[in-house]
């Protein structure tokens, strides 16, 4: 089991999936879901260029458009907000999210690029990392730390042009919430704020 968790933690596996599974498939998380265990997403791995990334952000973040889809079923059920205000407002906040998203990750492969080091990129439901061999520690913390101030500031930047675009201030306050979850990456429990942990508790040492 740990052997088959690390090699799925680094995108080394490949289910293929047939129609004529589908039954079995759905037998066994009815199971899961009565044993009350979690059944771990097959993890996903993409080469480190712009165009996969682009795919992978764009896969991960599926869900939030089923969600939209949901949400806007229950403002037309609520009829409390305009359906075209709130279409607007929702598919801008998606474009923030995604585009602010594949500067973030591209920053880090970017700059594992110029000093010429493998890397790949992973995706694991909505998760995505950037599986690479360790460089520098400096490097490592530029890294960690520019990717989020890219993806922040592309956040701000493009609600600033959807705001002087639609004369909407609401756009610069979710630019703001977007260049907060970006900043929020540097907390320890996500991939950037470990890489900068790890290079601090190592300095103690």
């Amino acid at each position: 089991y740990q052997l088959l968790t690390t090699l799925n933690s680094i995108g080394a596996l490949r289910v293929n999936r047939s129609i004529h599974t589908l039954a079995e498939r759905a037998q066994l998380i009815a199971l899961s879901l009565m044993a009350a265990r979690k059944i771990s997403p097959i993890s996903h791995r993409s080469p480190a260029t712009l165009l996969a990334l682009i795919e992978t952000v764009g896969m991960a973040t599926l869900p939030l458009l089923a969600m939209w889809a949901f949400a806007c079923s229950a403002v037309v059920a609520m009829g409390t907000i305009p359906l075209g205000y709130f279409s607007m407002l929702s598919l801008g906040t998606y474009a923030l999210l995604y585009v602010s998203l594949v500067a973030h990750e591209y920053t880090h492969i970017y700059a594992l690029q110029k000093s010429k080091r493998p890397a790949v990129i992973t995706r694991n439901g909505w998760r995505l990392g950037i599986l690479h061999t360790p460089d520098t520690d400096w490097r490592e913390v530029g890294s960690a730390i520019a990717g989020p101030a890219v993806g922040g500031a592309t956040a701000m930047l493009l609600a600033g042009v959807f705001a002087f675009a639609t004369q909407d201030s609401n756009w610069l306050n979710l630019g703001a919430v977007c260049a907060i979850c970006h900043g929020l990456s540097l907390l320890p429990s996500f991939g950037d704020g470990w890489s900068i942990a790890r290079v601090l508790r190592k300095g103690r040492t």
